[in-house]
């Protein structure tokens, strides 16, 4: 039995999870949260002027509880945004990353002319302070396909306020160690926002690629979009689905990361937006 502590909006939560020996018998994974008042913190009361060092990949930082917290924030949006008339009247602030480097966002199309493949991809990253604008949690295309898989409320999305700011500059203090952030099937990357600013906040650069058609839906610049399309054969046997998933998964997914990766590193050469200064570095660290 292990304990972990939670941050979820002010308070830290401390979340007991029970291990269960095999995790395909019928048994249950029994959880415990409670809150203890000595580890009760607000995110508010951190200085986002404390001078930080960008952080260093031996230096252990958010391991479980970051993806706990993540899950459980994820769990009350979905429970919020079903909610029509608390939400009109309220809206809802995600929770404030706790990090000491305020977030900004930028979203790319790389092209992979070798595949014939274009690829949507999202920075979140270190930036200073400033008055530009917050960005939307999501597009009305993508929050209009989420609301209609998840049953949720039409236009929830305007109600969701995040903590990154639209083309903030960069933090001119990095280099940053980069974090590809991959998104499950059916989804997109947007609904990990949470978990991306709280790792922008921390000094890290986090790329979420938009990979389809595994992903819900992809929306490009131009307006046209791209569904989710099941590659597997679905009447197959669960064997025969499993290896086409894991085919798509190298043949595709891999090769997409990749990509991406090695696009990070003409940027230096290509200057998109004032990115080289911040990504090569770390790249050629």
């Amino acid at each position: 039995m292990r304990c972990y502590p939670v941050s979820t909006g002010s308070t830290t939560w401390r979340m007991t999870i029970q291990n269960v020996p095999n995790p395909w018998n019928s048994q249950r994974v029994k959880t415990d949260c409670s809150c203890n008042a000595n580890e009760v913190t607000s995110h508010s009361s951190v200085n986002k002027a404390i001078q930080c060092d960008p952080p260093s990949l031996w230096r252990p930082m958010a391991k479980r509880p970051l993806f706990f917290a993540c899950s459980l924030c994820a769990l009350s949006l979905v429970s919020f945004i079903t909610q029509p008339a608390q939400a009109a009247q309220t809206g809802l602030d995600l929770p404030q990353p706790n990090g000491c480097y305020a977030v900004g966002v930028k979203t790319l199309v790389l092209s992979d002319a070798s595949r014939h493949r274009d690829l949507v991809v999202t920075f979140w990253y270190p930036a200073t302070a400033g008055t530009l604008p917050f960005a939307p949690y999501m597009d009305k295309k993508t929050a209009d396909a989420v609301a209609e898989e998840w049953k949720l409320q039409p236009g929830f999305e305007r109600q969701v306020r995040t903590h990154s700011r639209t083309l903030a500059p960069v933090v001119q203090r990095g280099p940053f160690p980069i974090v590809f952030l991959e998104h499950g099937t059916g989804v997109v990357p947007s609904i990990y926002t949470i978990l991306a600013e709280g790792l922008a906040s921390s000094g890290f650069v986090v790329v979420a690629t938009n990979h389809t058609p595994d992903s819900l839906i992809s929306v490009f610049p131009d307006g046209h979009e791209v569904r989710f399309k099941p590659y597997w054969p679905t009447d197959a046997d669960r064997r025969t689905q499993g290896e086409a998933i894991g085919k798509f998964a190298e043949d595709v997914l891999v090769r997409d990361v990749r990509f991406v990766l090695d696009k990070l590193g003409e940027i230096h050469c290509t200057m998109i937006s004032g990115m080289a200064s911040w990504i090569c570095p770390t790249l050629a660290s």
